[in-house]
Formats: structure tokens, sequence, C-alpha cells
């Protein structure tokens, strides 16, 4: 459907808003396409179009790990996702409530991009891969309103702190914290850095 699309051409036409699923679909191609450009060459329009696709719960995660760790991974974690937002639609409750649960009664899978997402893993993420991403979450920050800026400024901590640079992923979590204090992102993010670091930094 839309996967080849926005990875061929993702500064020309129309942008169309995007439900979840699809929006889960044309993220793995559409950032391979958005890292490989220079950033300032993104039109206006297309971050407009990926600030919205931020707003949906998993997207944030699956930027961070597909943005760390390849493509490959990123269709790793639509794969699980898909899982889950078919789960959630039969039970007729949302993602973020269905995962909720799946983490209260200790069923929610573990597999290898939630264990990377968490940095439960020696695999070492791609610097380059993450200096571009927070340079494309920033600019992408810059043309939507402040009230939108949240999952970009928890998917730029997460890429901070992946490089190491705790001090610095706290501050822009304190930042989210400010938009929306009860956004579950910000808060197991901010509970999780403040405990931990990445097992990629430490073998």
């Amino acid at each position: 459907m839309h996967d080849s699309a926005p990875h061929d051409n993702p500064g020309s036409g129309p942008i169309e808003p995007f439900g979840h699923l699809e929006s889960m679909k044309v993220i793995v191609p559409l950032l391979e396409s958005l890292l490989d450009d220079d950033i300032d060459d993104v039109s206006m329009p297309m971050r407009a179009q990926l600030v919205m696709m931020m707003q949906w719960p998993g997207l944030p995660q699956a930027v961070c790990v597909q943005t760390a760790f390849g493509r490959r991974t990123g269709q790793q974690n639509l794969e699980r996702t898909q899982r889950l937002i078919t789960q959630a639609e039969r039970r007729g409750v949302s993602v973020d409530e269905h995962v909720a649960d799946l983490h209260g009664a200790g069923t929610i899978p573990h597999d290898d991009p939630v264990r990377l997402f968490l940095g439960e893993s020696s695999r070492r993420p791609d610097p380059r891969r993450l200096e571009r991403g927070i340079l494309l979450m920033r600019a992408s920050a810059d043309a939507a309103p402040h009230e939108l800026h949240q999952p970009m400024l928890s998917t730029i901590a997460w890429m901070l702190w992946a490089q190491g640079r705790k001090d610095d992923a706290m501050a822009t979590l304190v930042r989210a914290f400010e938009i929306d204090a009860t956004d579950p992102l910000t808060g197991g993010l901010i509970a999780h850095f403040s405990r931990t670091m990445p097992a990629w930094l430490t073998t």
C-alpha cells in the first residue's frame, strides 16, 4: 500500500494523516529515507506528517529502535506492534491500556525489540544513525506546536541515553514531562533512566 511511496519520494505531493496501523507500516521505509536525506532537505509537510505519526502509541519506541539498530529491527518491531494493535482492537481497549494490562499480568512479550529499547543487549547502536535521528526529531519538533513536542522529546531523550548522555537525556525528559505529566512513555523513561544505563555501554 503506502510502503513504497513515502520511501521513494518523501517530500512530494499533499500529505494526508495516517492512522495508527498504517503509520506503523509506513514508518519503516519512511524513516530510512529520512535518515538518508540531508535533514535540511526534508520538506515541512513531511516533518509535519512525521510529527502526527509520532503521536500514536508505539511510534516513538519504533523510531528509537529502528534508528539505532537498522531497518531489519524496525521490521521486527512492526510485526510485534501489529500483533499488539490487533489484540487491543479485539478487546476494545487502547494500545496503551492493553500493554499496561500485559505488564500487570507479567505477559508482555520480551523479544529483541523490547530488550533493545530497554538497553538489555550488548549489541551496539549505530552512532551515525543516532546523531541523524536526534537532528531529525529536533527538526520535526521545530515544525510543530509545542503541545505536540512530547513524543519527539522522549525519542531524543532515548537516543541521548543510548549514547551514554544520561544527564542530557534526563533534562530532555523534564521538558517532555512539563508538557504532559501523565504520559506513560515519558514517565517510564524517567524511571528507567534513573536506575540503569544501556548494557552496550558496559560490555
